[in-house]
C-alpha cells in the first residue's frame, strides 16, 4: 500500500490524501495479475452557494485527470513502453 498525503496543494483543497493498494487476481491462477485500487479524500475550503458549485467541479475534473494520468503511467511501465 502507497499512500500520498498533499497539504494545501491548491487554492481549492486545503489537504487530501490519496491511497493505492494493489490485490493480487486470485480468481484467474493463468492469467497473474492484480487490481489497482486508488482512494481518495480531500478538504475543500468553506465556500458557499455557486462558488462551493464551481470549486468542486474544478477540484473533481482535477482530481480525474490526475487518476488517468496516473493510470496510463501504470500501464505504461507494466507494458515495458
Amino acid at each position: 500500500m502507497v499512500a500520498n498525503q498533499q497539504l494545501y496543494a491548491s487554492r481549492y483543497m486545503r489537504q487530501a490524501l490519496q491511497m493505492f493498494d494493489c490485490v493480487p487476481d486470485t480468481e484467474s491462477p493463468n492469467r497473474p495479475g492484480f487490481f489497482l485500487i486508488e482512494m481518495n479524500d480531500s478538504e475543500l475550503p468553506d465556500f458557499g452557494g455557486i462558488k462551493l458549485s464551481v470549486v468542486r467541479k474544478v477540484a473533481t475534473g482535477k482530481a480525474l485527470d490526475a487518476t488517468r494520468d496516473t493510470l496510463q503511467m501504470y500501464q505504461r511501465t507494466l507494458s515495458g513502453r
